[in-house]
């Protein structure tokens, strides 16, 4: 559950920064927007390999 977590955190450093440098006019929304998607996609990877971890199981 940690490596979600982790993904989110770093986008929201990476695309903050990035917007900070390309001097947008609402960087910290920006990059709690895109941030959270990310963070989002990543959780729904994480809980789909546990699903199909536990599918091969119980075979």
């Amino acid at each position: 559950m940690k490596t979600p977590i982790l993904i989110g955190i770093s986008a929201f450093v990476l695309f903050f920064v990035l917007l900070i440098i390309l001097e947008a006019s609402y960087p910290l929304g920006g990059s709690l927007i895109i941030a959270f998607l990310i963070f989002e996609i990543a959780l729904y990877h994480h809980f789909k390999r546990q699903k199909d971890r536990h599918r091969n199981l119980d075979d």
